[in-house]
């Protein structure tokens, strides 16, 4: 017999609670860090899923961000853009945000990282369509996991991640 998974939500969309925007955010996150594995499926052949990792983790940091918005009071836009949605969470996050990612990342400087992958998430989905050659998926982890980890705090989560290793 097959084993089978049925998952069932019984309560509605929340979407003005940040901490369920955060909660899907924190899926995309784990979904994204999954993908980016380097895993074994034959002798010497390993697998890991570029794109779609860091579509996830690009979903996963708009989540964030949004959640971030909704906590300051403010509604969260229908947008994947993440320059856009940076531009709106409350400047002292963003400060924190910008001093813990330059000292993790060396370049590119948070700035020039959020202009060069605002739009990935759509770009990246539908690559065949757009001119991009080489993702930055180090840079978008880390800045995925800070946001992990800083939304937390906004929204009292607990991530499991004591320690910022990048």
């Amino acid at each position: 017999m097959a084993e089978v998974t049925l998952t069932v939500n019984l309560a509605g969309p929340e979407p003005r609670n940040p901490v369920s925007i955060y909660h899907l955010g924190q899926s995309f996150f784990l979904a994204g860090n999954r993908c980016l594995l380097n895993i074994d499926v034959a002798p010497g052949i390993t697998q890991c899923l570029v794109s779609p990792g860091v579509v996830n983790l690009c979903l996963a940091i708009e989540l964030f961000l949004k959640s971030v918005i909704v906590a300051s009071g403010a509604v969260a836009p229908k947008s994947h853009k993440l320059k856009e949605l940076c531009a709106l969470v409350p400047p002292e996050f963003i400060a924190e945000l910008r001093t813990s990612f330059n000292a993790s990342v060396p370049t590119p400087a948070l700035d020039e990282l959020l202009e060069q992958v605002s739009e990935y998430f759509v770009k990246i989905r539908y690559g065949y369509e757009f001119n991009v050659f080489a993702f930055h998926e180090h840079p978008v982890y880390v800045l995925a996991k800070l946001l992990y980890i800083q939304s937390a705090r906004v929204h009292g989560q607990k991530t499991g991640i004591e320690i910022v290793r990048v």
